[in-house]
């Protein structure tokens, strides 16, 4: 790797969420502009598995990992994060470009931002997810533990994933801003063109996805006489949100099925069978989910709030309000004729979100940035 630019990309945890998918894209991007790629990290790094789930594959010998020694002490997240950020803006020099694949990182220097989502800082975490005092506290700690350099950011490009989330963080980015649509990928064969009247919620189970309300609504829609049922994929977590979908789960078991965490083909499997899918999250960045099942044929259910109607512009399957939504679902079921035009309608709207166009973006992009 002699000779080589060296570029950084700092991401404090890796999920395997919509985040996850952009910032290996991102990687790629990197990788076939000729750079070196250095990746600061605190943990869920594994090569393998982020590959499987972005569906790409990266030169191994472009690439090389460091990861940050947290302190083993009870209670020490918000502390280990604050030092991470720290850590990170001590390695800023040390790069010819620096990228933070998810929300904003203040490295001291110029960097290229990507926004994934709209509650990357405490003042919008406060206006879009009141949190608890503990987790306030938390913050708090983060934030001066990492400190604040001199920069003030105002050569820092910030690209957001939605048009939505630019206007939402655009008062509090002091550089140039644009968006750029993350990659969206399904799978190259037909699925299945004869599917149950099942429906979908793909993504993590967190309280800001709302995917109680999901199943509520379902609840509601089955109490009218329609015979369907709740597909969940994603990774019930231990916490209090995580035992609250479970019970709900066991509670309505006829018409609730948990999946657990699918990755590749055996999430596809299960899309595949499913004519409907569901989100009910209101701060959806993007929607990566909702655009993988918009552009493989399930019809999506969205709210009008976040960005999610940016995927989804058909108002027949935007909602307003819960009650809304249930006459809304409950309209497009008790009419057949009309799904193979409102899937055929999705899948064109976002036939752009490709990994070519994205990876053509991003490598345009960081070409106007270092010029």
């Amino acid at each position: 790797m002699a000779g080589k630019r060296r570029a950084v990309v700092a991401h404090y945890f890796w999920g395997r969420g919509g985040a996850e998918i952009a910032a290996m894209w991102i990687i790629r991007s990197l990788i076939e502009a000729g750079y070196e790629i250095h990746i600061l990290t605190a943990g869920g790094f594994s090569l393998e598995e982020l590959e499987q789930a972005a569906s790409v594959k990266l030169a191994r010998d472009s690439l090389v990992v460091h990861a940050f020694e947290k302190l083993n002490l009870p209670l020490s997240g918000a502390l280990n994060h604050g030092l991470f950020l720290r850590w990170v803006r001590g390695h800023a020099s040390d790069y010819d470009l620096r990228i933070t694949p998810s929300g904003v990182i203040d490295w001291g220097a110029p960097a290229i931002h990507f926004i994934s989502s709209v509650i990357w800082n405490r003042t919008l975490r406060s206006q879009f997810l009141p949190s608890s005092v503990k987790l306030k506290s938390q913050q708090r700690v983060t934030a001066w533990v990492s400190g604040r350099s001199t920069y003030d950011g105002s050569s820092d490009l910030y690209i957001a994933n939605s048009v939505w989330t630019m206007k939402v963080s655009q008062p509090f980015c002091p550089g140039p801003m644009k968006v750029i649509a993350p990659p969206v990928l399904v799978p190259e064969s037909e699925l299945l063109s004869e599917r149950s009247t099942d429906f979908l919620y793909v993504g993590r189970i967190e309280q800001e996805k709302k995917v109680d309300q999901s199943i509520e609504m379902i609840r509601a829609v089955r109490a009218r006489g329609f015979d369907i049922r709740l597909h969940l994929i994603g990774e019930l977590g231990a916490d209090a949100y995580g035992e609250k979908i479970r019970d709900l789960a066991d509670r309505y078991r006829e018409f609730v099925v948990v999946h657990g965490r699918l990755l590749g083909a055996e999430k596809w499997q299960v899309i595949s069978q499913c004519q409907f899918g569901i989100n009910a999250c209101e701060i959806e960045a993007f929607g990566m989910s909702s655009a993988e099942l918009a552009k493989s044929g399930p019809i999506v259910f969205v709210p009008g709030k976040g960005a999610q109607s940016e995927i989804v512009p058909l108002k027949e399957l935007v909602w307003n309000s819960f009650d809304d939504a249930v006459d809304k679902i409950s309209r497009v079921l008790a009419e057949p004729s009309s799904w193979p035009g409102l899937s055929e309608q999705l899948k064109q709207h976002n036939r752009h979100l490709s990994c070519e166009n994205f990876v053509s973006s991003v490598r345009e992009t960081i070409l106007e940035f270092e010029a």
